[in-house]
């Protein structure tokens, strides 16, 4: 898959593949799950800021998530295309 570009009125803007995007939100993902696991926070009323990396960790664990779902829709659609292009 290619990067597609979308012409705004004065820069092109460079969308990832697929495969690019699934990388960088593992990336995020296990950054996050580091922050979360390894925080120095120590005063509880800071807890708040271990909830936030929690909460960004499952906001990219769903992202992740939609993007394979989109992948194994993608792979469903080809396979049925070429199932039905075999048949008269």
């Amino acid at each position: 898959m290619q990067a597609t570009e979308i012409d705004s009125q004065d820069d092109t803007v460079q969308i990832p593949t697929r495969d690019e995007a699934l990388k960088r939100l593992s990336e995020v993902v296990d950054f996050c799950e580091h922050k979360l696991q390894n925080g120095r926070i120590k005063d509880p009323p800071n807890e708040r800021i271990r909830q936030g990396w929690a909460n960004a960790t499952i906001n990219g664990l769903k992202a992740y998530l939609a993007a394979l779902r989109d992948a194994q829709l993608d792979d469903i659609d080809t396979r049925l295309t070429a199932l039905e292009a075999g048949r008269p």
